[in-house]
């Protein structure tokens, strides 16, 4: 192209020589001219296929640029599925974590169970042989025979004596009190009414009933009485303390007295609760009080360390409110419950805080709760719970809390505990009314006699 625009240049200095010096019309100017048209066409030429080539080279970096955007948008894709699959790796991880400390529980309790099988309970041994006695012991019967003659003989002496004293009256006396007439007795004035309050026993909600007559008209049956604890255990020393449930303010009699009546009262409603419905190992059990003060968190403590006792996989949670709740007594410093789980934030493993001693898990009540609806806590919650079981949920006080009416909702069963001489008719009513329709799922009632 250089070398055409030089010949371009020179063919027009020589053609405005000639012009200026031999005219327009000389025939040497002429051939000049075409030199000059010759020189433009071959530059014409030679910038069209430049142009040619540049095309060719555009479309080529198009082509590349465009393979270039499809393998970055291929490896992003990459990154993507890499990263999700690294989240699943970790929730699995966590996962196996959560069911090696199940297995390690399950172990260990068998292994105790083996030891306990292989220890010889019987400490009888044999000191002598036995030998007929060579004469009787105690009082023989000549001896009896003797003291009730001088007993028969006494009681004669007592009769003859009173007969002889009060049995013998003066015949005139005798005839005397005979004529007398017998005077008729007046008839006794009417008792005047007394004064006070009348008590109007059959007004409904008024007068406190019994309660066992008080649930022979309700729908759902009697569960137990949980009797009330004289001598409660109270360990001062730590070595003795296998749970951090105890020594605290709730009671843990299947822990302290396994054998007692407390404990085989909670033994038989987890027993019961058991019976109805598929999977009875995986129910979820909603403890809910008459009122505040029925001792509804101490039921639903007890029913899941006896299954966690049991060598189920049992969890506890917290939906109950108020200073005596079960996470401001056994974990006021939890970071993560409920709210924290079904948002995402922290799995359930990372936010259940496990019991080393008896393997229960325990969800505290932390965080925005009154956020987490009822269809969260199903697939949120309870989906990913699938592998405990049963799932005890402490709701406290009947109609005081919405957490403990949205776990009513996805709730199996439900237990209302009551406290003994302490309710009426009305509550019964009020408590069926605060359930709504849940109140089908009322598996019974329990009676707290303390």
């Amino acid at each position: 192209m250089t070398a055409l625009r030089a010949q371009l240049g020179a063919t027009l200095a020589r053609e405005a020589d000639l012009l200026a010096s031999l005219g327009a019309r000389h025939p040497a100017l002429a051939a000049v001219q075409a030199q000059t048209r010759d020189a433009r066409r071959q530059i014409a030429d030679e910038l069209s296929r430049i142009s040619r080539s540049a095309k060719v080279e555009l479309d080529r970096a198009i082509e590349a640029e465009r393979q270039l955007s499809l393998r970055v948008e291929r490896l992003t894709a990459t990154q993507y599925a890499a990263g999700r699959a690294s989240v699943e790796l970790r929730e699995l991880e966590r996962e196996v974590e959560s069911s090696r400390v199940v297995y390690d529980a399950f172990l260990r309790r068998a292994r105790e169970t083996g030891e306990l099988a292989g220890i010889d309970t019987t400490n009888a041994r044999v000191i002598s042989a036995a030998m007929p006695p060579l004469e009787k012991s105690g009082i023989s019967r000549r001896m009896l025979a003797v003291l009730g003659g001088v007993a028969g003989g006494g009681v004669g002496v007592a009769l003859a004596l009173g007969l002889a004293l009060f049995g013998t009256l003066p015949r005139a006396v005798k005839g005397s009190l005979m004529a007398v007439p017998q005077a008729a007795s007046p008839a006794p004035p009417p008792a005047a009414p007394k004064a006070g309050w009348r008590r109007f026993v059959s007004i409904q909600g008024g007068q406190t009933e019994r309660v066992p007559d008080l649930l022979r008209t309700a729908a759902a049956p009697l569960l137990a009485n949980l009797p009330a604890v004289r001598h409660r255990r109270w360990r001062r020393d730590d070595g003795e303390v296998r749970s951090v449930f105890q020594a605290k303010t709730h009671l843990v009699d299947v822990l302290d007295k396994p054998n007692g009546g407390f404990a085989k009262a909670v033994r038989a409603v987890r027993t019961a609760l058991a019976g109805g419905g598929p999977e009875p190992d995986r129910r979820r059990i909603l403890v809910l009080g008459l009122r505040s003060d029925a001792g509804a968190s101490t039921l639903a403590l007890n029913l899941a360390l006896d299954a966690a006792l049991a060598g189920l996989p049992a969890m506890l949670v917290d939906a109950g409110a108020g200073d005596d709740s079960l996470t401001r007594v056994f974990a006021p410093e939890a970071a993560a419950g409920l709210h924290d789980i079904v948002t995402g934030r922290v799995g359930l493993v990372r936010a259940a805080l496990q019991d080393e001693g008896t393997g229960l898990f325990f969800l505290p009540r932390v965080g925005r709760v009154d956020q987490v609806p009822a269809q969260q806590i199903e697939s949120g919650f309870l989906d990913r719970a699938r592998r405990f079981g049963p799932i005890v949920i402490d709701g406290g006080a009947v109609g005081t809390d919405g957490l403990a009416q949205r776990f009513a909702e996805v709730a199996d069963d439900i237990v209302l505990v009551l406290r003994e001489g302490a309710v009426g008719q009305s509550d019964l009513a009020t408590a069926t009314a605060a359930l709504g329709d849940q109140a089908q799922k009322l598996r019974g009632f329990v009676v707290n006699e303390a």
